[in-house]
């Protein structure tokens, strides 16, 4: 083996060691604690690993459907956060790094933005999942054992990076299967007109389908239903709007294409678990915190 491959020297920047800053457990019991944000981090990297379980991930108002063996990467300054409704009972662990420089990338940065940001770990899941659960372990003594800590934390991040340039180096270009197309054709309409008031009827009739069979093969593919699906387009959206704008719920409402205020109101209130005023009142107490 030739020891000049692979070098930390040949991946980082400048030979600039990351520094992990936290570790978290993500359960049931963490999600009952605290508020599930939308949010996103100035300089960290966040790399989060589904242990158990699957569910639905959301990052840069896009969902992603998450299993047992996936890291999902969130770079600095992307959005993310979870989809409670429809997590079965997920356990995952995250490492929060900063001072990542990766050579060819922005700092703070695992992927391209136009990379999928879920990593399937494969045969190495039944390594990274106990060594997650190690690190995150070791952290609950964060001042005696942080070099250890943080050096088990490099290496999956290292580790995470190699998969992906492994991923890029041998994906096999092949054209999707004429059920893989179609729900593919399906996402792309909704990810394109989630903004508009559809209903699965008028999304069947522009894409010249039958509501039966849209909501059938995207939910057979997908695991939730075509509606299900836009409405966390639509919450991730208005996270985004409540995050960064001064807009008022009732002009969110209207761009996102609710009925009234009170109906956006009711639902966003549902699937996060906040109204949008006590959600916008929790990113304002969150900012004056970090001011």
């Amino acid at each position: 083996m030739d020891k000049k491959k692979n070098q930390i020297s040949d991946i980082f920047r400048d030979k600039e060691i990351p520094q992990l800053t936290a570790v978290y457990l993500i359960d049931e019991t963490h999600n009952n604690k605290y508020a599930r944000l939308f949010h996103s981090h100035d300089s960290e990297l966040e790399l989060y690993y589904v242990h158990s379980g699957c569910g639905y991930y959301m990052v840069e108002n896009q969902l992603y459907a998450v299993k047992e063996g996936d890291m999902i990467i969130c770079n600095e300054k992307v959005l993310h956060g979870d989809a409670p409704a429809f997590n079965n009972s997920m356990r995952s662990y995250c490492c929060a790094l900063t001072n990542v420089r990766i050579k060819n990338l922005p700092n703070n940065c695992l992927i391209k933005n136009s990379t999928s940001p879920i990593v399937s770990c494969g045969s190495f899941a039944e390594k990274i999942g106990p060594l997650m659960e190690l690190i995150f372990m070791l952290s609950l003594d964060f001042e005696q054992l942080y070099d250890v800590c943080s050096s088990m934390s490099i290496s999956v991040l290292l580790l995470i990076n190699q998969l992906l340039l492994s991923r890029d180096r041998h994906q096999i270009r092949t054209s999707a299967n004429n059920s893989d197309a179609i729900v593919d054709k399906i996402k792309h309409y909704l990810d394109t007109h989630y903004t508009k008031p559809l209903s699965l009827e008028s999304i069947s009739k522009a894409l010249n389908m039958t509501p039966n069979y849209v909501s059938h093969a995207f939910k057979a593919k997908m695991n939730i239903s075509p509606i299900h699906y836009l409405l966390y387009r639509r919450f991730g959206e208005a996270q985004s709007l409540l995050m960064n704008t001064e807009l008022t719920m009732a002009e969110i409402s209207d761009l996102l294409g609710f009925s009234n205020p009170a109906h956006f109101s009711a639902m966003f209130k549902k699937h996060v678990g906040l109204s949008p005023v006590q959600y916008k009142r929790s990113i304002d107490l969150m900012n004056s915190k970090n001011n």
